[in-house]
């Protein structure tokens, strides 16, 4: 080390070499590399150092799996001491490589002195590249977290409300409107999207758009006094018993799925998906009070968007 001491300290860089370059030389513990770890290292232009400690990291967290031993916060606690001690050590060699490679090629005591000055210190610019795209994952992230929170939050207050005034009731503003009623209800359409083709067997035909895709209203189903809240709790409790209650109204509906919600005026709706005949459907069926009605959107071919336009007519249904 003799006669590199000023080349040891102009790499440490100015504004840190009278504090870093006894420890360098002797060792210790650096508090940066026990808080910052990984990111302190490259702040410190010790890339190739911060690459294998990366990898042995990823290396030592497989085998503690294996050995089913949790990550856990004393592992990172171990994690952290381990970067404060080693920091001083690896970067006395990150040095000593740098010099040794300019002393190979033939460079000057004053080529080297300038070289450590430009290359040597703390490097923001590589720091910042790391850092910026962790903080906009991490800030997406959050924000993701927090409408998920919001939405969470707006639901449970939708679920709350009253929905025994009748006169909570607005009706939807489509581009073309239109409005269906038959047997007690109604439901608002988009005449865009939507064609009403003629009754035939006590069904209503709505045809969606110039395709074969199309949403039935299929009639008043029962006049039975129902209550609402067992019909959830039984939703809830005993879905495949529901499934197959209503898979028995017809022999080809095979049924996979079972779910409910309450429309925009407070209607209970059930939603079952699954097939018909070889196609795909979903069927809504309406309950309030004595009164149920079925839907069944039926789609001869794939359309995204039919289900879609479909839920926003259910969600207008009123009695």
């Amino acid at each position: 080390m003799e006669g590199k001491e000023e080349l040891i300290r102009t790499w440490i860089g100015q504004k840190k070499e009278k504090i870093m370059y006894p420890k360098v030389m002797n060792g210790g513990f650096n508090i940066f590399a026990f808080l910052f770890r990984d990111i302190y290292f490259l702040y410190r232009k010790m890339y190739i150092e911060t690459l294998i400690i990366f990898l042995a990291t990823i290396v030592i967290n497989y085998i503690l799996e294996l050995i089913k031993i949790q990550n856990s916060i004393i592992i990172s606690i171990i994690y952290a001491i381990v970067g404060g001690f080693i920091f001083y050590p690896l970067y006395k060699r990150n040095i000593l490589r740098k010099i040794q490679k300019y002393e190979s090629r033939g460079l000057s005591y004053e080529e080297q002195l300038a070289m450590a000055k430009k290359h040597g210190g703390a490097g923001i610019t590589v720091l910042l590249l790391v850092l910026i795209p962790i903080i906009i994952i991490i800030a997406c992230l959050v924000i993701s977290f927090m409408t998920l929170v919001y939405n969470g939050a707006k639901d449970a207050v939708n679920d709350s409300t009253d929905y025994s005034n009748e006169n909570q009731y607005t009706t939807d503003e489509f581009d073309n409107n239109g409005t269906y009623s038959k047997d007690g209800f109604s439901l608002n359409y988009d005449k865009n999207i939507w064609k009403i083709q003629k009754e035939f067997n006590g069904k209503t035909i709505f045809q969606y758009k110039d395709t074969k895709n199309c949403m039935i209203y299929s009639g008043m189903l029962k006049e039975d006094e129902i209550n609402e809240s067992e019909i959830v709790n039984m939703i809830d409790s005993y879905e495949e018993e529901v499934i197959d209650y209503l898979e028995s109204e017809n022999d080809r509906l095979e049924l996979e799925s079972l779910d409910y919600f309450r429309n925009k005026n407070g209607i209970l709706i059930l939603e079952a998906e699954g097939e018909l005949s070889d196609s795909d459907v979903t069927m809504y069926l309406a309950i309030k009070g004595d009164k149920q009605y079925v839907f069944v959107v039926a789609k001869y071919d794939t359309s995204a968007l039919l289900e879609l336009d479909a839920e926003d007519v259910i969600q207008t249904m009123k009695f």
